[in-house]
């Protein structure tokens, strides 16, 4: 008996069915729905040759598949939600018709986003459809030197701590908080590294910490010896128990939030890749 090509309810399991490379696959419990995915699926197993044609919404999947492969699980996150966001109002759009009003059209939609999500925004579109040229999946970037990207605008200047404030806070701070503020101000790193630390990265003989991960995922070696005259304890860790457990710690002893000081969580409002 020959397999279906279309999707069929299977009654006792309530939901839709499809047969998809050799094998049954589940689309939804609702009819439409059930359709929707079984057009993505057909649209997904004809990207290599469907070329210029392929939506912008398959590419973008074929994309972030590459991404959670290569990149770190951060760097997914913040792509899967920019890419969603184009996808949500133009996914549909084929390569070739893709024009930067339909990228105009997304800011239009989203006016409380500021100009670093923006260009953010932007980036990830752009960097998908290089990809995709160079993966052989287009033939070209149709938005290339088409969009106007916000530039990048340092805030360094106005929000520098004087010694005024940093004095303020150390003398009104609880111990973890102390230790925490020390720490950030004598590195000079963000911080939401200062919040990963842990006793791995603490080298004895130094007396510091020394960090060998960094974003790019390169070996960069960062000395964390406090040099200044409010030194935070040097130590493997808050509670002397285990090297995976944070070593600047918020009362009443958990670890401090890494999403509340300087790491996004990777929302479409602000998060950059």
């Amino acid at each position: 008996m020959a397999r279906r090509s279309e999707p069929w309810y299977r009654e006792e399991r309530k939901a839709w069915y499809v047969w998809h490379d050799g094998r049954e696959v589940r689309l939804a419990a609702e009819e439409q729905e059930a359709i929707d995915k079984w057009h993505d699926l057909m649209a997904l197993s004809r990207v290599t040759t469907a070329g210029d044609k392929n939506p912008f919404k398959v590419v973008a999947e074929q994309f972030l598949d590459w991404i959670n492969r290569n990149k770190k699980p951060k760097t997914y996150k913040v792509y899967r939600l920019h890419l969603q966001a184009f996808s949500d109002v133009h996914g549909d759009v084929e390569i070739r018709d893709l024009k930067a009003v339909h990228v105009d059209n997304l800011m239009k939609k989203n006016p409380h986003w500021g100009k670093s999500t923006q260009r953010s925004v932007m980036v990830c579109i752009l960097t998908t459809l290089n990809w995709a040229v160079r993966q052989g999946i287009a033939t070209r970037n149709p938005l290339a030197k088409r969009l106007t990207i916000p530039a990048i605008v340092s805030r360094g200047r106005d929000t520098v701590v004087t010694a005024e404030d940093y004095e303020k806070m150390i003398a009104h701070a609880n111990e973890p908080l102390r230790n925490f503020i020390i720490a950030c101000r004598n590195t000079g790193t963000r911080p939401h590294i200062i919040a990963s630390v842990t006793a791995k990265h603490f080298h004895e003989a130094g007396e510091c910490w020394v960090m060998t991960e960094h974003k790019d995922g390169l070996d960069r070696r960062t000395d964390g010896r406090p040099p200044q005259p409010h030194h935070a304890r040097a130590h493997p860790a808050a509670d002397g128990r285990t090297s995976r457990r944070a070593v600047v710690r918020e009362q009443p002893g958990q670890p401090v939030d890494r999403h509340g000081l300087g790491q996004g969580d990777g929302r479409t409002a602000g998060a950059t890749p």
